[in-house]
């Protein structure tokens, strides 16, 4: 009886050993299985680019997806190898063999993404208390006060950034930040530490107001200007453009220029040149809404420049713009 019982024994010591000899680890990934997705709706709005002297905002839909993932693995199944000294192996010796159709999963990982949906076109927004609304490709364009007033903000020298507050019905609320950078140093200026080149109205318009070294060109400069009515009237848009040309051989450097006249709507008013290369010219308009109670033949205002050095030597455009008001 003591024999059986210690036979008995015996064989489930063996069985034991032969089962802790053997266990199933995990082996070489093999891919990643999404197993819960999150989706919601939201919207972007940037500031548009590559229209000149006209700012815009850009709205596209987004979806901002939360996806939930699982790595999967071989499974392999692991066998203890009996130590040989002859063949060098250890008691720590293992053989490794793949279980076919049988996988490991890993740990869980959760990431996010923002998915482009297209253009926000035809939809009403509300932006700092105005509702607007986009067009066909997405975009409001800035037509002037009444509208967003981006460059009549920036009119004010002392004025840097300018915040917005967009708002959709449903899908809430954003804020952003445009900013006038002018002239564009290096961001070892505290100042300029927080300003985001990604939204800089005047990197908007391709205009170039990095900081030069050298004197810049200050003499051998052509300025043109163009009215875009023969003659404005009381209440009715206009445009005014300004071209200035190069004919030197430095590049300008952070050309601007400022509009000095009697009548408020067109005082103060400023255009953004930045650095004309030699040989080559550039244009900036702007648009104007003359005042109902406008009641002269002319109107008279006078173009002064600066640019990184200050003053330009040569004396201000004098301008002329004819006005009919009865």
């Amino acid at each position: 009886m003591n024999r059986a019982r210690q036979y008995c024994f015996t064989l489930l010591l063996l069985l034991a050993a032969s089962i802790s000899a053997q266990d199933k680890v995990r082996g070489n990934y093999l891919r990643t299985e999404v197993r819960k997705q999150e989706a919601r709706e939201q919207f972007d709005c940037q500031l548009g680019s590559g229209l000149a002297s006209q700012p815009r905002l850009v709205f596209r839909r987004q979806k901002f997806v939360t996806l939930h993932e699982v790595r999967i693995f071989e499974t392999l199944l692991r066998t203890a190898l009996e130590s040989d000294s002859s063949t060098g192996k250890t008691a720590f010796s293992y053989q490794y063999q793949v279980l076919p159709g049988e996988f490991m999963e890993g740990e869980t990982l959760t990431r996010t993404e923002i998915q482009d949906q297209g253009p926000f076109a035809d939809t009403l927004f509300l932006i700092n208390g105005k509702e607007l609304r986009t067009d066909a490709q997405g975009e409001i364009v800035d037509s002037g006060p009444d509208c967003l007033g981006i460059l009549e903000y920036f009119d004010k020298w002392e004025n840097r950034q300018l915040e917005f507050t967009v708002e959709h019905s449903t899908l809430g609320v954003r804020k952003m930040t445009v900013y006038r950078i002018m002239p564009r140093r290096p961001k070892s200026d505290e100042k300029t530490l927080e300003e985001s080149p990604a939204n800089d109205i005047l990197l908007s318009f391709n205009l170039d107001y990095e900081q030069r070294r050298t004197p810049p060109e200050r003499e051998n400069l052509q300025i043109e200007y163009l009215v875009s009515s023969s003659s404005i009237r009381p209440g009715s848009p206009f445009s005014l453009t300004v071209k200035i040309s190069n004919l030197g051989l430095q590049d300008t450097s952070n050309l601007t220029g400022c509009i000095f006249s009697r009548e408020p709507w067109l005082h103060g008013r400023m255009f953004y040149f930045g650095a004309i290369a030699p040989g080559k010219s550039l244009v900036f308009t702007r648009s104007f809404l003359p005042d109902q109670a406008l009641a002269v033949p002319t109107c008279y205002a006078t173009l002064a420049f600066i640019d990184s050095w200050g003053k330009l030597p040569a004396p201000p455009l004098q301008l002329e713009i004819p006005a009919s008001y009865q």
